[in-house]
Protein backbone atom coordinates (compact mmCIF):
# COMPACT_ATOMS: atom_id res chain seq x y z
CA UNK A 1 0.00 0.00 0.00
CA UNK A 2 1.10 3.89 -0.64
CA UNK A 3 2.09 6.29 1.63
CA UNK A 4 -0.90 9.25 1.91
CA UNK A 5 -1.04 12.76 3.53
CA UNK A 6 -3.41 11.87 6.61
CA UNK A 7 -4.35 15.24 7.45
CA UNK A 8 -4.48 17.05 4.00
CA UNK A 9 -6.37 13.74 2.55
CA UNK A 10 -9.16 14.22 4.94
CA UNK A 11 -9.51 17.79 4.92
CA UNK A 12 -9.64 17.31 0.98
CA UNK A 13 -12.19 14.74 0.72
CA UNK A 14 -14.29 15.94 3.54
CA UNK A 15 -14.49 19.30 1.69
CA UNK A 16 -15.09 17.92 -2.10
CA UNK A 17 -17.95 15.88 -0.64
CA UNK A 18 -19.76 18.08 1.55
CA UNK A 19 -19.32 21.30 -0.68
CA UNK A 20 -20.58 21.76 -3.92
CA UNK A 21 -18.66 24.93 -4.69
CA UNK A 22 -15.21 23.05 -3.51
CA UNK A 23 -16.62 20.05 -5.37
CA UNK A 24 -16.37 21.81 -8.52
CA UNK A 25 -13.25 23.74 -8.25
CA UNK A 26 -11.42 20.48 -7.20
CA UNK A 27 -8.31 20.03 -4.78
CA UNK A 28 -5.02 18.20 -5.99
CA UNK A 29 -3.71 15.41 -3.90
CA UNK A 30 -0.86 12.82 -3.28
CA UNK A 31 -0.51 9.18 -3.23
CA UNK A 32 2.09 6.52 -2.99
CA UNK A 33 1.73 2.92 -3.87
CA UNK A 34 4.23 1.08 -2.20
CA UNK A 35 5.93 -1.82 -5.30
CA UNK A 36 9.40 -2.77 -4.34
CA UNK A 37 9.97 -4.66 -7.30
CA UNK A 38 8.88 -2.14 -9.94
CA UNK A 39 9.08 0.97 -8.08
CA UNK A 40 6.82 3.16 -5.73
CA UNK A 41 3.92 4.22 -7.58
CA UNK A 42 3.54 8.36 -7.09
CA UNK A 43 0.09 10.30 -8.23
CA UNK A 44 -0.48 13.89 -8.06
CA UNK A 45 -4.44 14.04 -9.47
CA UNK A 46 -7.15 16.61 -8.83
CA UNK A 47 -11.06 16.19 -8.88
CA UNK A 48 -14.30 17.40 -9.23
CA UNK A 49 -16.79 14.83 -8.11
CA UNK A 50 -14.62 11.26 -8.91
CA UNK A 51 -16.02 10.69 -11.96
CA UNK A 52 -13.60 13.22 -14.08
CA UNK A 53 -9.90 13.54 -12.99
CA UNK A 54 -6.70 14.72 -14.20
CA UNK A 55 -3.50 14.15 -13.10
CA UNK A 56 0.30 12.92 -13.22
CA UNK A 57 1.42 9.58 -12.19
CA UNK A 58 5.27 8.14 -12.12
CA UNK A 59 7.11 5.43 -10.54
CA UNK A 60 10.90 7.34 -12.48
CA UNK A 61 11.54 10.32 -14.25
CA UNK A 62 11.65 8.52 -17.23
CA UNK A 63 8.16 7.26 -17.07
CA UNK A 64 6.13 10.44 -16.24
CA UNK A 65 2.73 10.14 -17.74
CA UNK A 66 -0.22 13.04 -17.65
CA UNK A 67 -3.78 11.51 -17.60
CA UNK A 68 -7.42 12.88 -17.92
CA UNK A 69 -10.29 11.12 -17.60
CA UNK A 70 -13.34 13.01 -19.01
CA UNK A 71 -16.71 12.57 -17.89
CA UNK A 72 -18.31 11.14 -20.62
CA UNK A 73 -18.55 7.29 -20.50
CA UNK A 74 -18.32 4.96 -22.95
CA UNK A 75 -21.26 4.59 -25.53
CA UNK A 76 -22.36 8.13 -25.23
CA UNK A 77 -19.73 8.90 -28.03
CA UNK A 78 -18.09 5.91 -29.81
CA UNK A 79 -17.05 2.92 -29.11
CA UNK A 80 -12.59 1.96 -28.45
CA UNK A 81 -12.29 1.32 -31.82
CA UNK A 82 -13.21 4.70 -32.89
CA UNK A 83 -10.12 6.35 -30.61
CA UNK A 84 -7.72 3.60 -31.83
CA UNK A 85 -7.41 4.87 -35.03
CA UNK A 86 -8.40 8.56 -34.09
CA UNK A 87 -5.70 11.80 -33.49
CA UNK A 88 -6.12 12.01 -30.09
CA UNK A 89 -4.25 14.36 -28.18
CA UNK A 90 -4.67 16.29 -24.14
CA UNK A 91 -4.44 20.08 -24.08
CA UNK A 92 -3.15 21.99 -21.50
CA UNK A 93 -3.80 25.74 -20.01
CA UNK A 94 -1.65 26.53 -17.43
CA UNK A 95 -2.35 30.70 -15.69
CA UNK A 96 -2.62 32.00 -18.90
CA UNK A 97 0.11 30.27 -20.63
CA UNK A 98 -0.22 29.45 -24.11
CA UNK A 99 -2.18 26.04 -24.59
CA UNK A 100 0.06 23.10 -24.94
CA UNK A 101 -1.13 20.03 -27.16
CA UNK A 102 0.54 17.01 -26.71
CA UNK A 103 -0.26 13.60 -28.20
CA UNK A 104 -2.22 11.01 -26.26
CA UNK A 105 -3.29 7.50 -26.29
CA UNK A 106 -7.10 6.85 -25.31
CA UNK A 107 -8.27 3.53 -23.48
CA UNK A 108 -11.29 2.11 -21.24
CA UNK A 109 -11.08 2.12 -17.99
CA UNK A 110 -10.81 -1.92 -16.58
CA UNK A 111 -14.58 -1.21 -15.21
CA UNK A 112 -16.00 0.36 -18.55
CA UNK A 113 -17.08 3.29 -17.10
CA UNK A 114 -14.88 5.82 -18.77
CA UNK A 115 -12.45 6.93 -21.69
CA UNK A 116 -8.38 7.50 -20.03
CA UNK A 117 -6.32 10.22 -22.23
CA UNK A 118 -2.67 9.21 -21.35
CA UNK A 119 0.30 10.82 -22.79
CA UNK A 120 3.65 9.99 -21.76
CA UNK A 121 5.21 12.70 -23.86
CA UNK A 122 8.53 14.62 -23.58
CA UNK A 123 6.51 17.83 -22.65
CA UNK A 124 4.78 16.69 -19.76
CA UNK A 125 7.52 17.41 -17.78
CA UNK A 126 7.46 20.99 -18.26
CA UNK A 127 3.67 20.83 -17.66
CA UNK A 128 4.70 19.09 -14.02
CA UNK A 129 6.50 21.56 -13.10
CA UNK A 130 4.72 24.58 -14.70
CA UNK A 131 1.31 23.06 -12.65
CA UNK A 132 4.08 22.86 -9.51
CA UNK A 133 4.22 26.14 -9.85
CA UNK A 134 0.75 27.53 -11.02
CA UNK A 135 -0.79 30.22 -9.18
CA UNK A 136 -4.16 31.00 -11.36
CA UNK A 137 -5.64 27.76 -12.99
CA UNK A 138 -5.25 24.45 -14.51
CA UNK A 139 -7.29 23.69 -18.09
CA UNK A 140 -7.21 20.23 -19.74
CA UNK A 141 -9.24 18.75 -22.49
CA UNK A 142 -9.35 15.51 -24.04
CA UNK A 143 -8.82 16.18 -27.92
CA UNK A 144 -9.96 13.44 -30.87
CA UNK A 145 -9.76 14.30 -34.21
CA UNK A 146 -8.85 17.78 -33.54
CA UNK A 147 -12.50 18.26 -31.78
CA UNK A 148 -12.38 18.92 -28.24
CA UNK A 149 -14.68 15.88 -26.35
CA UNK A 150 -14.15 17.18 -23.10
CA UNK A 151 -12.85 19.79 -20.99
CA UNK A 152 -12.56 21.12 -17.32
CA UNK A 153 -10.51 24.12 -15.42
CA UNK A 154 -10.12 22.80 -12.17
CA UNK A 155 -8.13 25.00 -9.40
CA UNK A 156 -4.50 24.84 -8.59
CA UNK A 157 -5.39 24.33 -4.97
CA UNK A 158 -3.10 21.57 -3.44
CA UNK A 159 -1.22 21.68 -6.72
CA UNK A 160 2.16 22.66 -5.26
CA UNK A 161 2.56 20.35 -2.64
CA UNK A 162 1.06 17.35 -4.86
CA UNK A 163 3.24 18.18 -7.53
CA UNK A 164 5.99 18.68 -5.88
CA UNK A 165 5.95 15.31 -3.47
CA UNK A 166 5.43 13.35 -6.91
CA UNK A 167 8.41 15.06 -8.77
CA UNK A 168 10.50 14.33 -5.32
CA UNK A 169 9.66 10.68 -5.04
CA UNK A 170 9.90 10.38 -8.83
CA UNK A 171 13.45 11.97 -8.82
CA UNK A 172 12.39 13.90 -11.74
CA UNK A 173 15.06 16.56 -12.67
CA UNK A 174 13.83 20.25 -13.46
CA UNK A 175 13.75 21.62 -16.65
CA UNK A 176 16.29 23.59 -17.60
CA UNK A 177 13.61 26.14 -18.86
CA UNK A 178 11.58 26.19 -15.87
CA UNK A 179 11.87 28.23 -12.97
CA UNK A 180 13.04 26.71 -9.27
CA UNK A 181 10.87 24.93 -7.60
CA UNK A 182 10.09 25.04 -3.63
CA UNK A 183 10.69 21.92 -2.45
CA UNK A 184 10.22 22.72 1.20
CA UNK A 185 6.32 22.87 -0.04
CA UNK A 186 6.16 19.16 0.12
CA UNK A 187 5.16 17.95 3.68
CA UNK A 188 6.96 15.23 5.29
CA UNK A 189 3.93 14.29 6.88
CA UNK A 190 1.95 13.76 2.82
CA UNK A 191 4.13 10.17 2.95
CA UNK A 192 2.25 9.00 6.20
CA UNK A 193 0.63 5.91 5.38
CA UNK A 194 -3.18 6.79 4.81
CA UNK A 195 -4.89 4.38 7.73
CA UNK A 196 -8.89 3.39 7.26
CA UNK A 197 -10.56 3.01 11.00
CA UNK A 198 -9.74 -0.23 11.41
CA UNK A 199 -6.18 0.70 11.38
CA UNK A 200 -5.52 -1.63 8.48
CA UNK A 201 -3.21 0.77 5.53
CA UNK A 202 -6.08 1.35 2.27
CA UNK A 203 -5.19 -0.79 -0.59
CA UNK A 204 -6.89 -0.42 -4.33
CA UNK A 205 -8.52 -4.10 -3.43
CA UNK A 206 -11.06 -2.03 -0.92
CA UNK A 207 -12.26 -0.09 -4.05
CA UNK A 208 -13.64 -3.13 -5.29
CA UNK A 209 -14.26 -4.86 -2.17
CA UNK A 210 -14.23 -2.12 0.83
CA UNK A 211 -13.67 -3.43 3.83
CA UNK A 212 -16.85 -3.52 6.52
CA UNK A 213 -16.76 -0.04 8.03
CA UNK A 214 -14.83 1.89 5.76
CA UNK A 215 -15.91 5.46 5.10
CA UNK A 216 -16.70 6.83 2.06
CA UNK A 217 -13.56 9.32 2.11
CA UNK A 218 -11.19 6.05 2.20
CA UNK A 219 -13.16 3.88 -0.12
CA UNK A 220 -12.32 7.19 -2.65
CA UNK A 221 -8.75 7.01 -1.66
CA UNK A 222 -8.98 3.86 -2.86
CA UNK A 223 -10.47 4.10 -5.86
CA UNK A 224 -7.88 6.63 -6.80
CA UNK A 225 -5.04 3.95 -6.01
CA UNK A 226 -6.97 0.95 -8.00
CA UNK A 227 -7.59 2.93 -11.27
CA UNK A 228 -3.57 4.29 -11.53
CA UNK A 229 -2.69 0.80 -10.53
CA UNK A 230 -4.84 -0.51 -13.73
CA UNK A 231 -2.97 2.59 -16.06
CA UNK A 232 0.89 1.00 -14.42
CA UNK A 233 0.17 -2.49 -15.18
CA UNK A 234 -1.18 -2.11 -18.41
CA UNK A 235 2.11 0.42 -19.53
CA UNK A 236 4.46 -2.37 -17.94
CA UNK A 237 2.60 -5.45 -20.31
CA UNK A 238 2.83 -2.93 -23.20
CA UNK A 239 6.54 -3.15 -22.71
Amino acid sequence: MGRFGVRLALTVLSIAVASPVMARSGYWMHTTEEDPFSGDMHMAVVSDDFDQMAGFRCTKADDLALIFIPVQKPGELADASYFAAASNEIAVIIDDSPKMTIKADVDITAKGDHFRYTSGANEVVNLAFKAAAANKRFAIAAVTNGKVISSKTYSIAGSTKALNALIEGCKIPKPDTQGSIDKTAADPDDDAVRYAADGLPITAEDYTHPRPGMSKDDILVARLIWYHRLAEDKRQHAQ
